[in-house]
């Protein structure tokens, strides 16, 4: 299940491809797409992505620049379960802020409600790549806070 989110984002393919490709995988023996447990662990898995590529990232920057970033401890355990808590909150939000939108008062989609909700305008294509979904996380953010 985890490779497929990677390939959802970093694939090549048009968004087309990737609602066809989405539709076949999520749909039900009745040709519907319903709010799912295996709907909820696509999301958490695509949310997680741009969260991984950042953090590599940013591991990167500070073995190739020591210097730089000295003041980033990442060699602290502490620093690794905050931004596990941070993260997981904000993804478990954003499933919750997703599955509510997407399906709205319906319990299902069949396959041209499922493609309308990814063309038309305001649409949820953010989900193809990292920056719309990093963009999404930002905005439905939960305050430190709430963290437990």
């Amino acid at each position: 299940m985890f490779l497929l989110p990677i390939g959802i984002v970093y694939s090549s393919s048009s968004n087309r491809s990737k609602i066809d490709f989405l539709y076949k995988f999520l749909k039900d023996s009745n040709g519907s797409v319903i709010p799912s447990e295996k709907f909820e662990d696509f999301l958490f898995y695509l949310f997680l992505v741009p969260s991984i590529a950042s953090l590599r990232s940013i591991k990167k920057l500070v073995v190739s620049f020591p210097k730089d970033f000295s003041q980033l401890n990442l060699d602290n355990e502490e620093y690794y379960k905050k931004i596990d808590a941070f993260t997981i909150k904000d993804i478990n939000h954003l499933i919750e802020v997703f599955i509510k939108d997407f399906f709205g008062d319906s319990t299902k989609l069949l396959k041209s409600q499922f493609e309308l909700k990814f063309t038309q305008e305001n649409s949820f294509g953010w989900i193809f790549c990292c920056s719309g979904i990093r963009q999404l996380l930002e905005i439905n953010n939960v305050p430190n806070d709430d963290v437990v």
